[in-house]
């Protein structure tokens, strides 16, 4: 178990996951899972005429995963692989305007959580 604690200051200081020793043969790891942010997202947002546009430049190299969310965090829409640089949700996927949250994962990891607004039309 001496091995780890090499490892143990990267971890902590480089990124928001936990790490800790539990009994001598025993890790405990806990991915971060961030809040919802209330600021604007680069990468999940409304465009100009109302439709939600998930832009990832990189989407063909990397592994994304978007799913979208109604207020109270039941999912809505799951979009298993992003394949598309640029991917606009038509309004008529969405019963109703107002707010909707949404998770960016990026190789299973959360990347981003955010609110986008849809307006009513």
């Amino acid at each position: 178990m001496k091995d780890f604690r090499a490892y143990r200051d990267s971890i902590i200081n480089q990124t928001k996951d936990t790490l800790a020793q539990i009994s001598n043969d025993t890790l405990y790891i806990r991915m971060y899972d961030p809040p919802f942010a209330e600021k604007a997202s680069q990468y999940v947002f409304t465009n100009k005429d109302g439709y939600i546009v998930i832009k990832l430049d990189d989407a063909e190299k990397k592994n994304y995963q978007v799913t979208i969310l109604e207020e109270d965090e039941t999912p809505f829409i799951d979009i298993r692989k992003v394949k598309e640089p640029m991917l606009i949700l038509d309004k008529s996927n969405f019963y109703k305007g107002g707010w909707y949250k949404f998770t960016l994962k990026e190789n299973g990891r959360v990347k981003e959580k955010g609110k986008v607004f849809l307006p009513k039309d």
